[in-house]
């Protein structure tokens, strides 16, 4: 600064500092309206987050609420177009509206076998029009299609009629969670097992139900037993077994009588026969004079021969030999009720009814044979031919039922171990365990027995056993979601 006077410096300085100052002002000021300029642009790309986000939500939202609708009008396959609108109107309103606060456009339609359930709505959004394009709301939809009966259903109801059904109210509610009544005396019930699964029918033999009651034994459809009663039978020598179902003194003849897939033998033990013989020897339990004849038995049947496993199947050899063939013995008590083969829920669901109303308690308990028998109505040889083959696409299932241990069979070698065979024989056919502990009985058997840890129920209250099967039934019956 050669030249210039102090005072011209200091002006000088003092001027060049003015200035320096004023652009540092000036600087702040082009930010401050570089971000006036731009705050409207990041407030909207943050409402439009806020908004996506939303629309999200009540996207989820009324999906969830279509699904749910789609559902429950599948399940009333039975109702007309303005009870269906107004079910799926107001699954709609329970699960969509109520959240929001917004009623959408819902519609639907249905066929054979299918529902579909559309609806629609607008979410508001934060900040309209702000940089948006396309307006004030976001559209949002949903569709749900439900198709129902894809494939058919056979069931065997396999349930304990043994005396301790008739404690706690067992037998009652039992009767209640089936046919929605304890005495199953309407043939139209309101609601239970028999209701859900005729519902979840849309067409005839789609859903085929059958029933096994078992005590000690089994008893033969009335039709089955007059048959034998009249028919012709075939003389047949019965081989001298040895083991504890057999009769085995020196005085007890090995002679028999076979009519199809029965056999009346004297070897055979029958729990109604005395101890002794014609000439009054004792012959031991079981044994002896009293022997069920082809005209006077009344339908009941004991356990097929252990020694074969026979007794834990349901196979019938083409050419069967005697020992192949299933006890015919007197009914201890004409109570027990009797097996009904599988038939069409949508058709027969009355004859169901009216076999499941005579179930009494009475007698022993012996497992073995109900699932044994369960098998043998799921099966398409005889004794009963109503069921698919095996390799067909139908599903089948087991429902087995019972309220105390294993105790009496005609063999009660084993009897639990035998008793899981015959489940695990089950399992092996492709059929479906649903095992029901009610109070009380072998709760490792019951679970070991069921398909899988979910399919295996417990009751510690008698009254349990309606929602239980109730949420079989809906399990079985259960609709597919699709879209």
């Amino acid at each position: 600064m050669s030249g210039l006077s102090y005072l011209e410096c200091h002006v000088m300085t003092s001027t060049v500092s003015r200035l320096l100052g004023r652009f540092r002002r000036d600087e702040r000021g082009a930010i401050a309206f570089m971000f006036a300029f731009m705050l409207p642009a990041v407030m909207g790309l943050i409402t439009v987050g806020i908004d996506y986000a939303m629309g999200s939500r009540d996207r989820v939202l009324l999906q969830s609420a279509v699904d749910g609708a789609a559902l429950a009008a599948g399940r009333s396959v039975l109702f007309t177009d303005p009870q269906i609108a107004a079910l799926i109107n107001a699954q709609v309103q329970a699960n969509y509206t109520n959240q929001v606060g917004r009623t959408p456009v819902v519609s639907f339609t249905r066929g054979d076998g299918v529902v579909a359930v559309t609806a629609s709505d607008e979410v508001p959004r934060l900040m309209p029009l702000l940089l948006v394009a396309d307006g004030a709301k976001i559209a949002i939809s949903a569709n749900s299609e439900v198709r129902w009966g894809v494939r058919d259903v056979e069931i065997a109801l396999v349930l304990d009629n043994t005396g301790s059904m008739s404690s706690s109210n067992k037998m009652t509610e039992l009767k209640r969670a089936l046919c929605g009544q304890p005495d199953c005396a309407s043939t139209t019930p309101s609601d239970g097992f028999v209701k859900i699964i005729k519902d979840a029918a849309n067409r005839d033999d789609q859903f085929r139900v059958g029933l096994v009651p078992f005590d000690t034994m089994v008893r033969m459809p009335l039709n089955i037993q007059q048959e034998v009663n009249s028919a012709a039978m075939t003389a047949a020598t019965f081989p001298a077994p040895t083991g504890a179902g057999y009769c085995t003194h020196a005085s007890i003849p090995n002679d028999a009588l076979r009519y199809r897939w029965f056999r009346f033998a004297s070897r055979d033990k029958d729990a109604t026969a005395n101890w002794l013989n014609a000439t009054g020897v004792n012959v031991g339990s079981g044994c002896g004079t009293g022997r069920a004849t082809p005209a006077t038995w009344q339908g009941c049947v004991w356990d097929r021969d252990m020694a074969l496993n026979l007794d834990t199947s349901d196979a019938m050899p083409s050419i069967p030999v005697v020992a192949d063939l299933h006890p015919a013995v007197n009914c201890r008590t004409t109570a027990l009720a009797r097996i009904k083969p599988l038939d069409d829920i949508r058709t027969s669901s009355a004859a169901l009814i009216n076999a499941l109303r005579v179930m009494t308690p009475s007698g022993n308990t012996n497992i073995k044979i109900g699932v044994a028998w369960g098998m043998a109505l799921l099966s398409s040889v005889e004794p009963f031919t109503e069921a698919a083959v095996a390799d067909s696409d139908v599903s089948k299932f087991m429902i087995l039922l019972t309220d105390g241990d294993n105790t009496e069979a005609k063999d009660s070698t084993n009897l639990d171990a035998r008793t899981l065979a015959a489940c695990t024989e089950a399992k092996a056919r492709g059929i479906t365990i649903y095992a029901i502990r009610v109070i009380n009985g072998n709760a490792t058997l019951l679970s070991n027995c069921a398909s899988s840890t979910s399919h295996y129920k417990s009751v510690s209250n008698a009254a349990d056993l309606k929602p239980v099967f109730e949420k079989i039934a809906r399990e079985i019956g259960a609709l597919r979601l699709s879209r």
